[in-house]
């Protein structure tokens, strides 16, 4: 941003931007993001399948979008025609922040009168967009294949190099399970695989946990790990050298963390059933992972009874798509 704004100075001699500048910039910028949407909206592929198999385990369809109003009430009836039909759409002027704040996922659930929220489902293809489902309190399910971080169309990733693929869905999966997804998958296909874990879980007493308990988790445990060694290394690095030891003598190094895997695994559908043997590429984190493992736990709570399970807890009710 500061070099936007440096050149923003240089070609205004100096002048600072103002807020008539940007209404007037915004207003230009938005026929001109209409017309590209009419070029580049094709659904992708697998979304109508997704959308019919929710449906007929009687899960409703939300919507939520960083477009303003203006530019979703025309994409609207283009998504429509390829048979992009949700049960609600939510705008990110129709709230007082967008993502990574929950607001717009609130507002589906409001919208479709859906309660309470660990019913809910929130996929999406970013950081901000996970946090944002974290922070409302409900399941998350990052797309990294046909999502932002590998960004490219079906042909192109048809035409693209195996290595090269590899190679951005590794870093895609990593960006999205750092960010704290219960789940991350290839595709808006496996969606429908994921839920019905979810439900498993779910009739278990399993719940979402938020990103502030997830992070609570996290801290507890490498207070835990600190003393006179240094914390985990992250995957494929070496800890830091621990603090100085008694009579000024130096501390003992960090462990290193484990190698970072050198093959993409993938999920497969037949996996989902037992998530606990499902294969990850990466975990959130390496600490995360391992503080799981201490802990017995994972971004998901369990209640004391199975049996106590509330009517209303025992699917899920909700998925709401980034389109």
């Amino acid at each position: 941003m500061e070099g936007v704004r440096a050149r923003w100075l240089k070609a205004k001699a100096g002048a600072a931007p103002t807020d008539s500048d940007i209404d007037r910039m915004y207003a230009k910028f938005v026929p001109k993001n209409i017309a590209a949407l009419e070029k580049f909206s094709n659904v992708i592929d697998g979304t109508l399948e997704c959308m019919a198999a929710l449906r007929s385990q009687g899960v409703k369809i939300g919507s939520c979008t960083g477009y303003p109003a203006p530019i979703v009430d025309k994409l609207k009836p283009i998504a429509a025609a390829q048979g992009y039909v949700p049960d609600v759409y939510v705008t990110a002027d129709e709230v007082p922040q967008a993502r990574p704040m929950p607001y717009m996922v609130w507002l589906n659930a409001i919208r479709l009168d859906v309660s309470p929220i660990e019913a809910v489902v929130k996929v999406d293809d970013t950081v901000d967009g996970i946090k944002e489902g974290l922070t409302a309190g409900c399941w998350t399910i990052g797309v990294a294949k046909t999502g932002n971080y590998v960004a490219a169309s079906q042909e192109e990733l048809n035409r693209m190099p195996r290595q090269d693929l590899e190679r951005k869905l590794r870093k895609a999966y990593e960006i999205l399970q750092d960010a704290g997804s219960h789940y991350v998958v290839d595709s808006v296909k496996d969606v429908p695989a994921v839920v019905k874990d979810i439900n498993r879980r779910m009739a278990m007493g399993e719940r979402p946990l938020s990103l502030s308990l997830v992070m609570e988790e996290l801290s507890r445990w490498l207070l835990m790990r600190q003393g006179p060694q240094g914390p985990v290394g992250r995957l494929g690095d070496k800890g830091t050298r621990g603090p100085p030891g008694v009579d000024g003598l130096p501390g003992t190094p960090g462990r290193k963390g484990q190698k970072a895997p050198t093959k993409t695994a993938h999920w497969e559908s037949s996996e989902l059933s037992d998530w606990s043997r499902a294969r990850a590429r990466r975990p959130i984190t390496g600490q995360l992972r391992e503080a799981r493992r201490q802990l017995g736990t994972s971004t998901s709570r369990r209640t004391s009874e199975a049996s106590s399970v509330p009517e209303d807890l025992e699917r899920t009710r909700l998925c709401v798509l980034e389109p």
